[in-house]
């Protein structure tokens, strides 16, 4: 039950990232936009912004089912990571060509390179806060 509970709450916040990167966007651009005309033309009224929530919400659900999945391996640690981005960069491709957010190769590689560069920060950012929480630890046991 933890793991659905888990899940769902990752799904959620995959939604609202997704959502608040929309918003900077719209900001950035001057215009409020639900995303990507040529995506939302194809699509029923309405329910451009229902998939959109959904694949955003696909980010968070899927990265944490790589991290329970790959967290209760054995093996190399790095070996792991890489698996775990790999699977997170090929989602990315697939939602980004999907609602259409890349407009030729170009900007699929500019895009993916920003994928790439924000996952290193978001890995960097992690390795400091848990390595400060092991030194937390050790401290505590002297």
């Amino acid at each position: 039950m933890k793991i659905v509970r888990n899940a769902v709450v990752s799904f959620l916040v995959g939604v609202g990232i997704g959502a608040l990167i929309e918003a900077f966007i719209s900001i950035g651009m001057g215009m409020n936009i639900v995303g990507v005309p040529e995506f939302v033309d194809t699509i029923a009224p309405g329910y451009a912004k229902i998939i959109q929530c959904f694949c955003y919400g696909g980010f968070g659900l899927l990265s944490y089912l790589c991290g329970e999945f790959f967290g209760n391996r054995k093996g190399a640690f790095y070996l792991m990571q890489g698996l775990h981005f790999l699977i997170l960069l090929v989602y990315f491709l697939f939602v980004g060509f999907y609602l259409k957010w890349f407009s030729n190769p170009t900007s699929a590689l500019y895009s993916g390179l920003g994928f790439v560069a924000s996952y290193i920060l978001i890995w960097i950012a992690i390795y400091f806060k848990e390595k400060r929480l092991v030194e937390k630890m050790n401290e505590q046991l002297k």
